[in-house]
């Protein structure tokens, strides 16, 4: 995966704004699809891009530093 991004307004951690898209589930929702098609396409672990701000986002997923990047054996 190359990067995440997000888009919109920013929203804080531990907030929700009932018009907005960010802490609903579907960034985590969409990595665990990416995830299902590399497993269905015979690959084994997943590596992302990841930006020193959302390594821990991706901690809590399962992934840990691969050199330069956020990994996970899937």
């Amino acid at each position: 995966i190359r990067e995440i991004k997000i888009f919109g307004n920013v929203v804080p951690l531990g907030k929700h704004d009932e018009k907005g898209w960010q802490h609903r589930g579907l960034g985590s929702e969409l990595l665990n699809e990416a995830e299902n098609i590399s497993k269905q396409n015979g690959k084994d672990r997943m590596l992302v891009i990841s930006g020193i701000g959302v390594r821990n986002y991706f901690r809590k997923l399962g992934y840990e530093r691969v050199g330069p990047y956020m990994g996970k054996a899937i």
